[in-house]
């Protein structure tokens, strides 16, 4: 209605509401650019977004490498997930499964329990509830940012020696992996601001008629503990 020349959009649920509206736009001769996740349908000009399952993957390593180093001959090492399959399952369950592939197969290995709750305050009532129920709990993953945030504020509030790995990057992150309670040990970032400025740039192509990549994986980040140097980058840029 307002005579756009593009559209470019990242929606909460890829498979739903949004493609007959947007399907009508592009009808009309409106680009559109699919950032963040892929859109179910094949009228996009270009995509931009993460693999989730990598992303957590290189979670899951660190932990893998933790468990290694730190829990080496436990005959049971008890890991919890928070995840937020209840708000955008396709992108929750493929972080839970990078993460969870990255050390399933560690002996002794065992998850204990899981639940989906995306926003902070969910997840630390979720995440108290699990420890209350397992107080030996050894590892929490965090599918999101409010799931890690959640696990480590659970965590630090219950007095537990749990670690936690999680998904996200942003200031209070770090804050967290630089804390001297030791619980934060990892996360795995997307690069939103490539993802969102490649989409704009995208647009731009498509509409001067130039090609573009139809999909393109954005890499991210892992922070960890055992790499202080690049915490402590990340944090001067995020002053």
């Amino acid at each position: 209605a307002r005579g756009v020349d593009a559209i470019c959009i990242t929606t909460l649920d890829p498979k739903a509401g949004s493609i007959p509206a947007l399907q009508a736009a592009f009808d009309k001769g409106i680009k559109v650019i699919s950032y963040n996740n892929t859109l179910g349908a094949d009228f996009p000009s270009a995509t931009y977004k993460s693999d989730d399952a990598t992303l957590a993957a290189a979670s899951g390593k660190a932990a893998a490498d933790y468990i290694k180093a730190n829990l080496k001959g436990k005959k049971t090492i008890k890991v919890a997930i928070i995840n937020f399959k209840a708000q955008v399952p396709d992108q929750s369950n493929a972080r839970q499964g990078g993460f969870w592939d990255a050390i399933k197969d560690i002996p002794g290995v065992t998850l204990v329990a899981e639940a989906s709750a995306p926003a902070v305050d969910q997840a630390t009532k979720k995440a108290g509830d699990i420890l209350t129920a397992n107080p030996d709990l050894d590892i929490f993953f965090g599918c999101n940012d409010g799931g890690t945030k959640g696990a480590v504020l659970a965590t630090k509030t219950a007095n537990k020696k749990t670690v936690v790995f999680g998904f996200d990057v942003d200031k209070q992150m770090v804050g967290f992996l630089q804390s001297k309670d030791n619980i934060l040990q990892a996360v795995t970032g997307q690069d939103p601001y490539k993802m969102g400025y490649s989409s704009v740039e995208a647009a731009v192509k498509v509409l001067n008629g130039e090609t573009v990549e139809k999909m393109t994986i954005v890499a991210g980040q892992t922070l960890s503990r055992t790499d202080p140097k690049t915490i402590d980058a990340v944090a001067k840029t995020l002053k």
